[in-house]
């Protein structure tokens, strides 16, 4: 009897230490770290704002005017009109960057977003999200944010990590250089020249308005005058620079997009709204063309100004007239908008951003 009980025994303690065993082969399929440290690197194609030669003959594009209608509700007061049409993942990254404007003068600072969208890229079609909302976020933010001229967005990478362990998947998200390469725009080479290149910039910039008392219209004019008397429109396309207010207040020739910028720059400085309009100009000939201007808000209405055709180019060295540089001046709808369609769309990944509407008439 003795004997029964021990082999009962024996074999009780075998099953069980066969069960643990089972056990412990379960628990290191389901749960040891399997092989993956996956990197996705994006390089996201930022379409330059603007890409256009001056005279190019183009396809006429018929665009609604309802584009520029619905922004009214919204307040662009902050300073960060486009910011304030983002979603939240969007207003995520723009807010990291802006945080780090310092830091990213150095030209190859990493931004750490950790497992800030954890969360979005473990749903279904989170990549494709995000994707869209970093896209969003730099159209976003370098228009809002025209000082930044020393960052070439194309040299920026949206990186992404994830580790799996078992059947959960943790994703960390960074943007900078690829593999800790520079991303600033060709001729730039170090904070401490960003930093020279900007006190430069805020010199010439606090000697264009002769009197800080004037009125809003006096400092807009003033803004505008001297953007036509000193700049000359690049025809060539193909300089550095020609779409930043580096080029613009420093080396005196851009297209439209520094005409554009440099001019919210300096009515910034001066704390008068406006904004940087995306769209189309159809000139006189019926030709259309990629194009930026902007809108001014002056006495609680807005008003549009189109710096660069404004100051046009004059064949064999004729003079442009005073009625000439005022022809795109602070107009309402009924003057702008049958030669100038904005479309909001600044880019092939981003979204489609929403503009105030114009007043009916010009400013008087």
């Amino acid at each position: 009897m003795k004997s029964f009980f021990s082999v009962i025994k024996n074999l009780i303690i075998f099953l069980i230490f066969i069960f643990m065993i089972a056990v412990i082969i379960y628990i290191l399929n389901e749960y040891v770290l399997k092989n993956e440290e996956v990197a996705e690197l994006f390089n996201q194609e930022y379409d330059d704002v603007i890409v256009i030669e001056k005279k190019e003959e183009t396809n006429a594009v018929n665009l609604s005017d309802s584009i520029n209608a619905t922004y009214n509700t919204l307040n662009s007061n902050s300073g960060k009109f486009y910011y304030d049409q983002l979603d939240s993942y969007a207003k995520l990254i723009y807010d990291k960057i802006y945080e780090n404007k310092e830091n990213m003068k150095t030209g190859n600072y990493t931004i750490d977003y950790g497992k800030t969208f954890n969360t979005l890229l473990n749903s279904e079609d989170g990549k494709q999200q995000i994707n869209t909302s970093y896209q969003a976020a730099l159209d976003a933010y370098f228009l809002d944010n025209p000082d930044v001229f020393y960052i070439d967005v194309t040299k920026l990478y949206l990186l992404m990590n994830a580790r799996t362990i078992g059947r959960k998947t943790t994703y960390t998200v960074t943007i900078g250089g690829e593999n800790g390469a520079s991303y600033f725009s060709e001729g730039f080479y170090s904070k401490e020249q960003i930093e020279n290149c900007l006190n430069q910039i805020e010199y010439i910039s606090n000697n264009i308005i002769e009197d800080s008392l004037a009125s809003d219209y006096v400092k807009i004019k003033e803004i505008h005058n001297w953007l036509v008397d000193n700049i000359t429109y690049d025809q060539t396309i193909s300089k550095n620079n020609i779409r930043t207010i580096y080029g613009a207040i420093i080396e005196k020739e851009v297209v439209c997009e520094g005409y554009a910028k440099a001019f919210k720059y300096l009515l910034d400085k001066a704390g008068i709204e406006s904004i940087i309009i995306i769209g189309y100009g159809t000139n006189s000939k019926g030709q259309t063309e990629e194009h930026a201007w902007n809108y001014i808000k002056l006495d609680g209405a807005w008003y549009a100004v189109d710096v660069t055709w404004d100051d046009p180019i004059i064949k064999d060295g004729g003079k442009l007239t005073n009625k000439n540089r005022y022809n795109y001046f602070l107009r309402g709808h009924n003057n702008f908008n049958d030669s100038h369609q904005p479309t909001g769309k600044t880019s092939e990944g981003g979204i489609v951003f929403t503009y105030p509407q114009l007043n009916i008439a010009d400013y008087k």
